[in-house]
């Protein structure tokens, strides 16, 4: 008898393996058994129609959606939240609050989804992981179109990473 039994999902395993039509049995927290399960379950949940994937804990930083459009993904346990404006008279201004990291420096970098580039501006540590867009920050007219075509993006770097722990694409 085992504890749980996910019944007949479309299961997507995430090792790059077709889809397939399986059950699969966990006892004490763990998958014991993936395939045709046999025998019965304290508790069975019927998954036809359903897919089973592995999964992220999300500690509400809305990788739901996040998942769809971002380049990378990093932890929850890392992330940030936060504003950046970008007005029409190219003023920036803004702030960027991060958690499960030490930033050591955060920038506005230019580049494509994707890539790396150089920093345009480097935000300042006003509080404890916040960063802030300086007063009177400003995009050149170039700086500005990258902004409009989804080239400028905010990175939070740390010891550890130095190239950038937290990144994400700035959206006009």
């Amino acid at each position: 008898m085992h504890d749980l039994i996910v019944k007949g999902g479309t299961l997507v395993d995430g090792t790059g393996v077709a889809a397939r039509s399986a059950d699969i049995a966990v006892d004490s927290g763990r998958i014991t058994e993936v395939g045709t399960v046999q025998g019965g379950a304290t508790r069975i949940i019927e998954a036809d129609g359903l897919l089973v994937t592995p999964g992220w804990v999300d500690v509400h930083t809305h990788y739901d959606g996040q998942v769809t459009w971002d380049e990378e993904m990093n932890p929850s346990a890392s992330h940030g939240v936060g504003t950046i404006v970008i007005k029409s008279d190219k003023s920036v201004s803004g702030s960027i609050k991060t958690t499960g990291i030490e930033g050591t420096v955060a920038h506005i970098h230019l580049a494509e989804p994707g890539k790396n580039g150089p920093p345009i501006i480097t935000l300042t540590k006003t509080a404890d992981n916040t960063w802030s867009v300086p007063q009177g920050a400003q995009l050149t007219d170039d700086q500005y179109k990258s902004f409009k075509d989804g080239n400028l993006y905010v990175n939070v770097h740390s010891a550890e990473h130095k190239g950038g722990e937290i990144r994400t694409q700035l959206k006009p």
